[in-house]
Parts: C-alpha cells; sequence; structure tokens
C-alpha cells in the first residue's frame, strides 16, 4: 500500500472489500493520512467505491469531492 500511494504521489490509500450477498463494504487496509476517523469518513461517502465496483476500473481523482464525476450522486 506504501509503495502504491509513493507511486502515485497519493496522500493515503484503502484496500476496500466488498460482500458479495450483502454488499457490505469494509476497509481491509490503509494507509497515508488514513487515520480512523478518516477512514469512517470515507467509508461514508461510497460513491467513489460504488464506481469501481460496477466498472470494475480504477479511478483517480485528487480531491473526490470536487471531482465533477460525483457531483450530485445518490450513490
Amino acid at each position: 500500500m506504501d509503495r502504491v500511494i509513493t507511486l502515485m504521489k497519493a496522500s493515503r490509500g484503502f484496500i476496500v472489500l466488498v460482500d458479495p450477498v450483502t454488499g457490505t463494504m469494509s476497509v481491509q487496509m490503509s494507509s497515508g493520512e488514513a487515520d480512523p476517523e478518516k477512514t469512517s469518513s470515507f467509508l461514508g461517502s461510497k460513491t467513489v467505491i460504488e464506481q469501481v465496483v460496477a466498472d470494475g476500473q480504477a479511478v483517480i481523482s485528487t480531491d473526490a469531492s470536487l471531482d465533477d464525476r460525483f457531483k450530485g450522486s445518490s450513490r
């Protein structure tokens, strides 16, 4: 995880698993600026994760809260 964060010049990273039966998401690993409070708030805004799960494609965004792809989403 630390190597990916360094390569991507990211501030933090998460590995999130989604239970295929219940759809429940859980953070399995976090690194960077990812303290427990930030991890909880990250999962509170699931739009990016849901898009990755639906499309099967990685998402790179400098700030998801300002990213037009995620504005006004009900996810």
